[in-house]
């Protein structure tokens, strides 16, 4: 409960007594189980609601120091007990104080929350909009951004920009919040510039001298805090010049170019691969000449026996080019 919002100030409210009634003025205080409040220090007027037949006494009572406001996140409980204490400290007979509503008041600080999902997507779109880093780069997030708490009921603007206090490698963006013109709190997100890395990696075991294929080799795409250098090669039709266990990055080191040679010999058993956009098709095919890599050679279908002109790739398989004419 707002006390300050719903009476406008602390409510006082005058009320007539009847006909012989005593001199000192009745002091009504009713205490709501939770208040919400504003400032640094607190009021008996902001934290209860007074009545008084004597606007003199409650306005008196309204202002008596009831100590501190509490810290953000911070619930502070006054008693009735402290609160007689208060009044007799101002002059207030304590017999005159008549009490309604709870036990003790529980009062926090009016304030929200802003979370971090919601910073993020501030900074999300500041980075898009600035570019800090290059274009072949990308920024990965590292330390995500702190809460922010702001008092409730204020215009606050959320302004993101870049820190200059950023390790070597990395871009800092801070979120200031601001409420007329001053900056009230702030948090900061950071990130760590990485580039894609292309590598090839043994899927199994790769012996000495065997070549690098599809079947025992993948290539997939990481990121390093590096760029990659000079042009990448693809290490498929490659010799291994050492065993390569299964799960390894393929070093270019570890390979030489494949000796001239046959790579496809007449009737043997290969596989045609045809991959297009968006497709990629596979077949069993028996091959009619010998070949070597980029020959182009005849192929038989062995589901549908159709013989087509394929070319020999680094890694023994075929890439049809054209069907045969049936003769």
């Amino acid at each position: 409960m707002n006390v300050k919002a719903l009476l406008v100030g602390a409510v006082v409210t005058c009320l007539a007594l009847p006909t012989g009634a005593a001199d000192a003025p009745l002091l009504r205080v009713y205490l709501p189980r939770n208040v919400s409040v504003e400032g640094d220090a607190l009021t008996l007027g902001t934290i209860t609601i007074i009545m008084c037949d004597d606007m003199e006494t409650a306005t008196k009572a309204s202002a008596v120091a009831m100590g501190r406001a509490p810290w953000s996140r911070e619930s502070l409980v006054i008693d009735r007990t402290t609160i007689l204490s208060r009044l007799a400290g101002s002059g207030i007979p304590a017999a005159r104080a008549q009490f309604s509503g709870a036990d003790k008041v529980t009062v926090r600080r009016s304030e929200r929350t802003v979370g971090k999902e919601e910073l993020l997507k501030l900074v999300e779109a500041f980075l898009l909009k600035t570019r800090p880093a290059s274009d072949d780069s990308r920024l990965q997030l590292i330390r995500d951004p702190n809460e922010l708490v702001l008092p409730e009921g204020k215009d606050i603007a959320l302004k993101p920009r870049l820190s200059d206090g950023a390790p070597a490698g990395h871009v800092k963006v801070e979120i200031g919040a601001f409420c007329d013109g001053n900056e009230v709190a702030a948090a900061h997100a950071l990130f760590k510039v990485v580039y894609p890395l292309r590598q090839a990696v043994a899927i199994k075991d790769i012996p000495t001298g065997a070549t690098i294929a599809a079947e025992n080799a993948k290539v997939e795409v990481i990121t390093a805090d590096r760029r990659q250098t000079g042009e990448w090669v693809s290490p498929f039709g490659m010799v291994a010049l050492q065993r390569v266990p299964a799960g390894t990055v393929i070093r270019p080191s570890a390979l030489m170019s494949p000796r001239p040679g046959l790579v496809v010999k007449r009737n043997q058993g290969v596989t045609m691969r045809l991959e297009g956009l968006g497709f990629k098709i596979t077949a069993l095919g028996e091959a009619l000449d010998d070949g070597k890599c980029g020959d182009f050679i005849k192929v038989r279908n062995a589901d549908t026996k159709r013989v087509v002109t394929a070319k020999v790739a680094p890694d023994g398989s075929v890439e049809p080019v054209f069907e045969e004419e049936k003769k």
